[in-house]
């Protein structure tokens, strides 16, 4: 290992940086899982500055930010995400919340029918009327 890589950490892209960005990641969701969304954001940050095509680092720190009401970040992080796992039905789903509250619902019904056809299970709040 190198003198940089000593003194700033695991070299981005390389297997321990992909260690990290698991680790980082896993931090981040235990502060989502906390409401503590402010905190988690910084966590997957890091998550992707070492491992920059983690879709679910995009997806879940995408979710923070729509937790913040931050509705354009959380839209570009989950098309982000989707451009990475385009089988992430959580991404769709968060992703067509966004569009909804944005008032653009036929792009909101697409990814709402495209999460739905991923995971069956996943339903919104009207459709158990």
């Amino acid at each position: 290992m190198n003198f940089f890589q000593n003194l700033f950490g695991a070299k981005p892209g390389s297997a321990a940086a992909k260690k990290l960005a698991l680790e980082h990641h896993a931090k981040g969701r235990a502060f989502c899982d906390t409401g503590d969304f402010d905190k988690a954001i910084p966590c997957f940050d890091e998550a992707l500055r070492l491992h920059g095509e983690m879709a679910k680092a995009y997806r879940d720190r995408g979710i923070a930010y729509l937790s913040l009401g931050e509705d354009n970040k959380a839209l570009a992080d989950f098309s982000v995400a989707l451009r990475f796992d385009p089988k992430d039905a959580r991404a769709y789903w968060n992703r067509g919340i966004v569009y909804r509250k944005k008032h653009l619902d036929r792009e909101a019904e697409a990814d709402f029918r495209k999460a739905r056809q991923l995971d069956p299970s996943l339903k919104r709040d009207e459709d158990e009327e």
